[in-house]
């Protein structure tokens, strides 16, 4: 048993990508009905089914988000980070 990123199995399963964009989940609590619902359940399968993956996903776990920082305006949409 292993906790695997998203990141490197999305080179090979690339709808969980989706993970690794800005601005697609509102908040955490979206993400996390996201993946706790039917969609999460099809990206599971996608995991398993792959032969290239070579692993059995057994669900998800939320290691946190990533965040942006910066000393000028908040950052709401992607045309806030210019500059």
């Amino acid at each position: 048993i292993a906790r695997i990123s998203v990141g490197p199995v999305g080179t090979i399963v690339d709808e969980l990508n989706v993970f690794n964009m800005p601005f697609v989940f509102r908040d955490s609590k979206h993400m996390e009905a996201v993946i706790d619902g039917e969609i999460g359940t099809e990206l599971l399968a996608k995991i398993s089914e792959n032969p290239q993956t070579r692993l059995i996903a057994l669900g998800w776990m939320n290691a946190g988000s990533r965040n942006v920082y910066n000393s000028k305006r908040p950052i709401r949409t992607t045309e806030d980070l210019k500059g």
